[in-house]
């Protein structure tokens, strides 16, 4: 009866220990999960935040996110567009024009819903074989997008196979949903989630990769105790296995056996765990321990598994209760390590949208206190003067006046030795476990310790190949950064970085471009004075047509950009004049045929000039075409109106405007009214019926007035 109960003492502690793996196993995946909905997450925040996010935008942003390194088996991120019926031809059109000529959505067919995979980053090899997918066609990712549709939360699908497979190392998949929104239109019931989603972000996953990658990290050798097999649903068969992590055969049944359900965003999964050779070893090791001792017999025998009985259980309960405290603290430190991943993935958002430095260092302090849980954050620049000093930059957190109250220089003195000096004199991060007993922390341990502030860590933002700061985080208990948590938040500040170097980097350019801008606007404008000079009854024609044609563009809703090539092309459009002899241009009476065809090649001279000249805009056609007609009946070329660029349409209607409200060497001004009604008659004809219908928009309702005086 000894033997047999300490065989089964020794048999419930090593179940007892079993079923901790296993329990510890499922929980980490959970949590593993749960990091994977962050990263969805943030990719619907991108959406969320931006007027509109294109292919650049949204690469960058994954590209951020370093998803080889930091999520395994994940296989992108993605953004699948919802295309109604009446829209998909224009939404092919419009791939097909933006850079991608064979793009169609498929499977082709017609149905009453059309979803298509249009942004997959990575955009690898893999990857493109998914683009212009419709994933809505398929019935299993078909019924988690509803779900995700109508519960308007992330939920992954049952099991796939992903259209990225090939025909090698093909591996069950599945894939996570979040449904996107127009920006700031209404969600919060089904009807107006029905009405308002613009598409989902989502994520396809290869489940080999993706649980073989999470069991790469598993530290106590689980997965060499442990087989584990994973099923889609309640159920468990071959048709339903998602992962097998490959139990060895031959070796006899297992001793231990357990089953879990997991429930991860709406999908049921089965796990199956069995205790493989080795684990079992170790309950068979025991039981020869109890055979060997029964030849020994007499009181020394029973004494003995007496004892055993005793320590047995009290060894086994020990063991528990230590695995317990290590659960916890593995629970502990992975609810730290995804919200560092979450702070990194809101930070990496920051940066994307980021337009001013400052701004942007005071949203990531901000965000690393009420994302990132920690006490409080701040940036600080090193100066370059006597006392290296660190000049605070940007802050937030609790009682962040501690910065007022305190000094802290890089230099190597009592003042330069805690972590914000150290990590900017070094160029390397500095930790500070326990402000209370760590020797470095003496100037600042009072102030310190009165605000709860217990450890710290500074870490350096660089600039080129110099130190420019710090970004120091505080904590309110000891030791509070581990090697996981510092590796994050070091890819935190050498984004940080990067942004600060882009945002000066574009500071720069836009400083540059202004003075080009400049340069350019004062040489048009010259070139535009002296050809005036030679003609004064055309004096501020330019000027006043560039004016006009200006306003129209902005009336016909064309971009700032546009716009102002308009202006600098409609400044300088008769420059070709400067071929035609003064006689002609200021004669008075009418030209003679002769006279009238040396005008005419005033465009083609103004061409020829400014052929070379790398212009941002359509200047030179807008020079040359600006005397076309839409019948053909205009000159040099006899283009018809769709053969004129947009520009040269709008400048043409300026032109005739301002050239019949002005005086002529030939003739009086006609006046406003001739003016509108010759556009007005001819509008489709001759001239460009959105550049007409805006123009008598601009006189007859916003009452457009020249703001450049007329010759007399």
């Amino acid at each position: 009866m000894a033997q047999d109960a300490n065989r089964e003492a020794a048999r419930r502690a090593l179940h007892d220990e079993f079923e901790l793996r296993a329990e510890e196993i499922v929980q980490y995946i959970n949590r593993r999960m749960g990091s994977y909905e962050q990263v969805l997450e943030g990719v619907a925040g991108l959406f969320a935040a931006s007027d509109g996010v294109d292919r650049r935008a949204f690469a960058g942003y994954v590209a951020a996110l370093g998803l080889e390194g930091k999520y395994p088996g994940i296989q992108g991120v993605g953004f699948s567009l919802l295309v109604r019926p009446p829209d998909k031809p224009k939404h092919v059109a419009r791939m097909r024009s933006g850079g991608f000529p064979r793009y169609d959505i498929r499977p082709a067919g017609e149905r009453e819903t059309y979803t298509s995979i249009v942004y997959l980053e990575p955009f690898d090899w893999r990857n493109q074989r998914a683009f212009g997918y419709d994933m809505y066609s398929e019935p299993v990712r078909r019924l988690a997008m509803q779900r995700s549709w109508d519960e308007d939360a992330p939920v992954i699908s049952g099991k796939v196979k992903l259209v990225q497979e090939t025909d090698q190392d093909v591996q069950p998949g599945f894939l996570m949903y979040l449904p996107v929104y127009g920006q700031r239109l209404p969600h919060r019931t089904s009807e107006e989630r029905r009405a308002n989603l613009m598409g989902w972000v989502y994520a396809p996953f290869r489940m080999n990769d993706l649980v073989g990658g999470m069991l790469d990290r598993w530290r106590r050798g689980t997965t060499r105790l442990l087989d584990l097999e994973i099923y889609d649903g309640n159920t468990i068969g071959a048709d339903a296995l998602l992962f097998d992590s490959g139990s060895p055969t031959g070796q006899g049944s297992p001793q231990f056996r357990s089953v879990r359900q997991l429930m991860l965003f709406g999908r049921p999964w089965t796990v199956v765990a069995h205790s493989l050779p080795e684990f079992d070893g170790r309950l068979n090791y025991e039981k020869a321990n109890i055979i060997a001792l029964a030849g020994t017999g007499g009181s020394a025998l029973l004494a003995l598994v007496a004892w055993l009985l005793v320590t047995g259980r009290a060894r086994a309960q020990a063991l528990a209760a230590s695995m317990t405290v290590e659960l916890r603290k593995s629970e502990t430190g992975q609810r730290k390590l995804n919200r560092a991943l979450r702070l990194l993935s809101d930070c990496n958002t920051a940066l994307i949208h980021a337009q001013d430095e400052n701004r942007l260092l005071t949203d990531v302090c901000r965000l690393c206190v009420e994302h990132g849980g920690y006490l409080m954050a701040w940036v600080g620049y090193g100066e370059q003067d006597e006392e290296r000093s660190v000049r605070p930059i940007a802050k937030s957190g609790y009682e962040n006046d501690y910065l007022d109250g305190v000094k802290i220089t890089w230099s190597d003195t009592e003042l330069g030795q805690g972590p914000t000096g150290t990590a900017i004199r070094t160029g390397m991060a500095s930790i500070n476990s326990n402000v209370l007993t760590n020797p470095r922390m003496g100037p600042w341990r009072d102030a310190a310790a009165r605000r709860g502030y217990r450890s710290s860590i500074a870490l350096p933002l660089t600039l080129g190949d110099r130190i420019l700061g710090a970004l120091t985080i505080y904590a309110g208990e000891p030791d509070a950064f581990d090697a996981e948590e510092l590796h994050l938040l070091a890819e935190l500040a050498a984004d940080l970085s990067f942004g600060i170097a882009t945002l000066r980097g574009r500071a720069v350019q836009r400083e540059s471009a202004r003075k080009l801008e400049k340069a350019l606007s004062d040489t048009i404008r010259a070139i535009a004075t002296t050809i005036e000079a030679r003609d004064p009854y055309t004096a501020g024609h330019q000027r006043r047509v560039a004016e006009l044609a200006a306003a129209i563009g902005r009336e016909m809703g064309l971009d700032d950009d546009r716009v102002m090539g308009i202006l600098r092309g409609s400044e300088i459009h008769d420059i070709g004049k400067v071929s035609v002899p003064v006689e002609i241009l200021a004669r008075p009476g009418r030209l003679s045929a002769m006279e009238f065809d040396i005008i005419k090649i005033h465009p083609r001279v103004g061409y020829d000039i400014i052929k070379d000249v790398d212009f941002p805009w359509p200047v030179r056609e807008m020079v040359l075409q600006h005397h076309e007609r839409g019948d053909g009946s205009g000159y040099p070329q006899g283009l018809t109106l769709k053969e004129i660029v947009l520009e040269a349409r709008i400048l043409a209607v300026a032109d005739v405007v301002d050239a019949m409200i002005s005086h002529r060497p030939y003739r009086v001004a006609l006046g406003q009214t001739a003016a509108l009604a010759e556009i007005e008659t001819n509008r489709g004809r001759l001239y460009d019926p959105a550049a007409v219908d805006a123009c008598l928009r601009l006189f007859r309702e916003s009452r457009f007035a020249f703001s450049t005086l007329r010759a007399p």
